[in-house]
């Protein structure tokens, strides 16, 4: 582990008394991505009262060798993209090891219509999974799928900037009648 970060609504307004906790971790590339998340997730989810003041919490591993443009390896590579998470990640906050300048690394940020097509992609699997009862993301992720394709189109459409908080971007639409009111 080369470094620690929190991430998501938690670090945002958007935080409630229901946020989970989301880490991500920058690795090495000997570490074993797949085992060692299930390990630690584990770890969290049995300690949740104590180790976690009751917050649900995710530990993901991206690793250095994938920020070099390097095979996926792990869930947020594979399944998220790491295309789709450099806009977040001046946003994470550092919280232990090395400061990592992910800047210089080769990863260019997703357009809106690219991040637009992958959450799209990301929906339709999440259907499929939930028809076949193999759901392995919680249905709070389908939810934040959404609303980041709201955040797509309000960027390409309506001239949102980039931010990872989605009462900015319900403030920004104006609409009352539009998807991201409810």
């Amino acid at each position: 582990l080369k470094a620690l970060y929190l991430a998501g609504t938690f670090l945002t307004e958007d935080r409630t008394p229901y946020s989970d906790i989301d880490l991500f971790g920058i690795v090495t590339p000997e570490f074993d991505i797949n085992l060692e998340e299930e390990r630690i997730n584990d770890s969290f989810k049995e300690q949740q009262d104590t180790l976690c003041s009751g917050y649900e919490t995710r530990f993901r591993a991206i690793g250095l060798d994938e920020l070099e443009g390097g095979k996926p390896r792990g869930i947020i590579a594979s399944f998220v993209g790491l295309e789709n998470l450099v806009r977040q990640m001046p946003y994470w906050q550092h919280l232990w090891g090395e400061k990592i300048d992910f800047s210089k690394y080769p990863i260019e940020a997703a357009t809106p219509k690219q991040t637009a097509e992958k959450q799209i992609g990301v929906i339709r699997k999440s259907v499929r999974d939930i028809r076949l009862k193999r759901e392995k993301f919680p249905i709070q992720d389908f939810t934040k799928s959404i609303l980041n394709l709201v955040r797509a189109q309000a960027e390409e459409e309506l001239g949102f900037e980039y931010h990872p908080s989605y009462k900015r971007l319900e403030v920004h639409i104006e609409d009352p009648e539009h998807i991201v009111h409810e």
